[in-house]
């Protein structure tokens, strides 16, 4: 064997390991205190949502560079089953630089203990270096008292759940309803769905069909649990959602996740988008 050979062949073997890794990244899991999914309001595309949960998922307690996240475009593109080229890596950062603005900021609603009322004015990142292709973000100091050593009132999921929503409103949908599905139900006002996901169509019936019909498709399709609404009157006008929320069996869920995984690894098969969801 040539030495020319010998380069290929360990070149093949790197990229194995590249997609084995990519491939187990979609199995991480992605933990939230409640707060942070039931008590926000704020408006990411979905592409904001995924670099942000993709951070997330990463998060490692033992690193020095706690709340430091370092990555390659092509790594996120591979595993989201995106086209890696040059108007993704452009589209990328344009979503990073998004993230970092004062627009992106938010409020978490919460009472402690003795039922005190609290508003805290967050953003999402703190910082962020671009080279070239290679991305590294820091995540405040502030974001990660929701994410790491939460004992109660949490809510996880594997990250592959999140791959194939394209709406960005399936994404806060499905993280919602994740988080009552021990209780299996939830009511809520259409004005609080709203203001939480930032959703401005004018008429309930745009509402409907782009918030929660859209969102109730691709989740049935694509994540580890089946939702269903019932419309709640008060006279002519729908004031209340009432979603019911069942979850898969252990081995549904790992049908619908390696069909997610073999869809999403580009080696495999043909990528569900060719471009960036940025609405």
């Amino acid at each position: 064997m040539t030495t020319k050979d010998e380069v290929q062949r360990l070149k093949k073997i790197d990229e194995k390991e590249r997609i084995r890794d990519l491939q187990n990244q979609r199995g991480y899991t992605v933990i939230k205190a409640n707060s942070l999914i039931q008590k926000t309001t704020y408006n990411l595309t979905s592409t904001e949502q995924k670099l942000i949960l993709s951070m997330i998922k990463n998060i490692d307690i033992t690193s020095k560079n706690l709340g430091i996240f370092r990555f390659h475009i092509r790594d996120f593109c591979d595993i989201m089953g995106l086209k890696y080229n040059g108007k993704i890596i452009a589209d990328i950062k344009e979503a990073i630089t998004r993230l970092a603005s004062d627009d992106k900021k938010f409020w978490i609603e919460e009472i402690d203990e003795k039922g005190k009322k609290s508003s805290t004015y967050f953003s999402w990142i703190g910082s962020a270096k671009i080279t070239e292709s290679v991305v590294e973000i820091s995540m405040g100091q502030h974001m990660l008292k929701y994410l790491i050593g939460l004992n109660e009132y949490f809510t996880q999921y594997n990250f592959w759940n999140i791959i194939y929503l394209k709406s960005k409103y399936s994404i806060r949908l499905f993280e919602l309803l994740k988080s009552y599905e021990n209780i299996g139900k939830l009511r809520i006002s259409v004005a609080e769905l709203r203001e939480k996901f930032q959703a401005n169509q004018k008429l309930y019936g745009d509402f409907k069909r782009t918030v929660l019909l859209k969102s109730k498709e691709e989740i049935n399709k694509y994540t580890d649990i089946q939702i269903d609404f019932m419309e709640i009157k008060n006279g002519k006008s729908v004031e209340f959602i009432e979603f019911t929320i069942n979850s898969l069996s252990p081995t549904e869920s790992e049908i619908k996740q390696i069909a997610v995984d073999k869809g999403a690894t580009m080696k495999l098969a043909q990528p569900v988008y060719t471009q960036l969801d940025l609405f």
